[in-house]
């Protein structure tokens, strides 16, 4: 096997290109995108695999904060969905676990503290430490929002460097010869022994070969969007905004210079024109549309058919709500990397494929019920939002059912979750159970009292000296912290 086709120029195309590259440096890796498709562009943002990658590529934090228009995330504020606000981020000091459980979560829950203290501190007071701003240490944050537009230019300018070769241009056949791509055409015809399929929702290589949508529409009511940009603030805080509205929820992400947004809702109830008049109601000021969305979340049924594979949005898309879709393009494309060289030794045989397909679909499964449990919510004030509460039992998928009735009366366990191919593990059900009220406290304080007292006192001290070591960090304003880094940097 010497080379290798990556279909599509957005985020998941190069960073795919990127990472198959990295990982076999002799093969020759060529991206073919269409300038004529666009990308949506308005603000993107990145969960916590972000930095593993940049570990991955030997790509310096810094400079992509410098060259993405990036600023810090440390997770999701969640307001207005039919409980208090609550914020999903996860602490790795919060982690350990004692065999299969997590004390540190079970003790906080147990007392029942306040979000803020559930996921860390930083969502009230947005800042960065003063030694980031003097490029004398790597960001704290291990999630980022990008500027859309910039993240592509500079992950393009990461592959001309790296000998990635790009080619514009828009494919209108794709050869296919006994279940294998032969060879896709459009000003040219394009040869390689494997392809990747990233070419968003039009899916171009994967529908040649027979994988079939499997529509999320019976679990999942969303279905259109709305993309608007707004201009720059003052301040910018450390997550993103998801604010439930009458149909849907409307995303809001800080970056350099203005800010990207976007409201998904249920075409059922109100259309494009109605969305953009309930967001400037919401707002109190105009908005100018930048891209109207329309979408079937879902998921393919094979992700990987003879020399081809799909990642990011051509292997499936829920919605953007907690941000996965990066995430999970990598997990993909790491995926794809560790099996390419036993299928190149024995395409015929290798089981290669057959893997992928299995942990892609249990990611996907695993996406489709994250996203989900968002939406099981007290709220009736809207047709939208008294359908999801009366319609539960019909609306939920039956694995987040099942699930639901296992965790009324213990957190999730770690080992339900695979460590390398799940995108959403027990840490983030847990605070996001916990933040939805979904959690039978009084179990949770049963559980943790039968843990050992050397480990409570343990657990005790570490949040105590926790608390005490933020608290004395020398800390810059988010936004502030930000422009004397950029001065800093490019000084």
């Amino acid at each position: 096997m010497q080379s290798v086709i990556v279909l599509g120029g957005g985020s998941s195309g190069l960073l795919s290109a990127l990472m198959v590259k990295q990982a076999f440096p002799n093969f020759d890796v060529t991206v073919i995108k269409s300038d004529s498709i666009g990308i949506i562009g308005v603000g993107e943002g990145s969960t916590e695999h972000w930095k593993t990658l940049c570990q991955f590529l030997n790509i310096d934090v810094n400079d992509a904060v410098r060259h993405c228009g990036a600023t810090m995330k440390v997770g999701i504020h969640f307001k207005d969905w039919g409980v208090p606000d609550y914020y999903h981020s996860v602490i790795d000091d919060y982690l350990e676990t004692n065999g299969e459980s997590f004390p540190f979560y079970q003790k906080l829950i147990s007392d029942e503290v306040d979000m803020l203290s559930v996921t860390g501190i930083g969502f009230d007071k947005p800042s960065v430490s003063e030694a980031w701003t003097q490029n004398l240490v790597e960001p704290e944050a291990a999630q980022f929002h990008f500027n859309a537009l910039l993240l592509n230019e500079y992950l393009l300018k990461l592959c001309a460097e790296r000998n990635i070769v790009i080619k514009e241009d828009k494919i209108v056949g794709v050869n296919v010869e006994q279940g294998r791509i032969k060879n896709i055409n459009g000003k040219e015809i394009h040869k390689a022994d494997f392809f990747i399929d990233a070419s968003g929702m039009a899916r171009v290589l994967m529908k040649e070969l027979g994988a079939k949508w499997n529509s999320y529409g019976d679990h999942l009511i969303t279905n259109s969007a709305i993309a608007f940009p707004t201009e720059d603030t003052n301040e910018y805080p450390v997550y993103t905004s998801a604010t439930g509205m009458d149909y849907g929820w409307m995303w809001n992400t800080p970056v350099q210079g203005r800010w990207g947004n976007g409201y998904v809702f249920c075409d059922k109830y109100i259309d494009f024109d109605q969305a953009q008049a309930e967001v400037e109601k919401k707002l109190g000021h105009p908005i100018k549309i930048f891209k109207k969305i329309k979408f079937d979340p879902g998921s393919l049924d094979q992700n990987w058919i003879g020399n081809c594979c799909a990642v990011g949005l051509s292997s499936g898309f829920v919605e953007p709500l907690e941000s996965s879709a990066i995430s999970q393009g990598l997990l993909q494309t790491w995926l794809l990397i560790n099996l390419l060289p036993a299928w190149a030794n024995d395409t015929k045989n290798s089981d290669a494929s057959k893997i992928y397909n299995q942990k892609t679909n249990q990611m996907s499964q695993n996406i489709l019920d994250f996203i989900a449990i968002h939406y099981v919510s007290p709220r009736e004030d809207t047709e939208f939002w008294k359908y999801l509460k009366d319609n539960r039992d019909e609306w939920l998928p039956t694995t987040l059912s099942q699930n639901l009735n296992k965790w009324k009366n213990r957190l999730p366990y770690s080992f339900e979750f695979d460590p390398k191919w799940t995108l959403f593990k027990a840490e983030n059900w847990i605070i996001t159970l916990y933040g939805l009220g979904l959690i039978d406290i009084e179990s949770v304080k049963e559980e943790y009292n039968l843990a050992p007292e050397g480990l409570k006192e343990y657990i005790e001290h570490t949040l105590m000296q926790n608390t005490i070591t933020v608290s004395s960090m020398k800390r810059v304003p988010h936004k502030q912290g930000l422009e004397k880094f950029l001065r800093n940097h490019n000084g």
